[in-house]
């Protein structure tokens, strides 16, 4: 719920205060970094603040708007006003290295975790290509957990219209296998997973990766418009 604050200012200063230089004023920026601290670099007037002190028990995503109270150059973060959640659009298609297992990181599909943060994470990915197998991870910052609770073509299904699916829940690291579609890069198999996502002390990107999971000749292709909801709920 956004929160207006303007009766706030109204106790705390006086009424010809309010607004002006001398006293309190209310602003609004966005987050633009959380760092392992606590704190968060906001953009306010076109320049980049950071180090920005949070209000016990406000909860920030990456380019949330928050409202922020400023005295004598000094900001307090109080509240969030709208953008409570992230959203991570993946811009183009990307292929994966060929004839390698080793997954690489998915460009756009990462978020900014703050320290002791918990998350809800939404992804949705298509991906086609190599009648190889696919697989998908995540990494995160040190003491981060994810249970992710997922839904994926079978493992060695080929066609995309009618499969076997794998439900299941997965822990960050482990590579979920999931069937391609075996028709080329223009094919878009669905991949969906539910993610709670809990960061420890040290906050840092949490990072989804894609890969082959046999080493084959043609590319697993990640495509554009894949998407990732991020919302902090604790």
């Amino acid at each position: 719920m956004t929160l207006d604050y303007t009766k706030l200012l109204r106790k705390l200063t006086p009424e010809t205060q309010v607004g002006g230089d001398p006293g309190l004023q209310l602003r609004t920026g966005t987050v633009t970094a959380l760092a392992a601290d606590g704190t968060a670099t906001v953009t306010l007037n076109g320049g980049s603040v950071p180090n920005v002190p949070v209000l016990g028990n406000v909860s920030l995503v990456v380019g949330a708007v928050v409202q922020m109270l400023s005295q004598r150059g000094s900001l307090l973060i109080l509240g969030v006003t709208i953008n409570t959640k992230r959203f991570c659009i993946k811009a183009s298609d990307q292929n994966s290295p060929t004839n390698s297992t080793t997954p690489v990181d998915a460009t756009d599909l990462s978020f900014v975790g703050a320290p002791n943060a918990v998350y809800l994470v939404d992804a949705y990915l298509s991906y086609g290509g190599s009648t190889s197998d696919a697989k998908f991870l995540w990494t995160g910052p040190s003491g981060f957990n994810m249970a992710r609770y997922l839904i994926a073509p079978g493992q060695s299904n080929t066609n995309s219209q009618d499969t076997l699916m794998a439900s299941l829940r997965r822990s960050p690291g482990t590579g979920q296998v999931a069937g391609s579609s075996g028709g080329g890069a223009s094919e878009f198999t669905d991949y969906q997973e539910k993610s709670l996502v809990r960061i420890g002390a040290t906050g840092g990107t949490v990072q989804l990766q894609f890969g082959q999971n046999g080493a084959n000749a043609t590319a697993i292709t990640l495509h554009g418009d894949s998407f990732l909801i991020v919302e902090r709920v604790g």
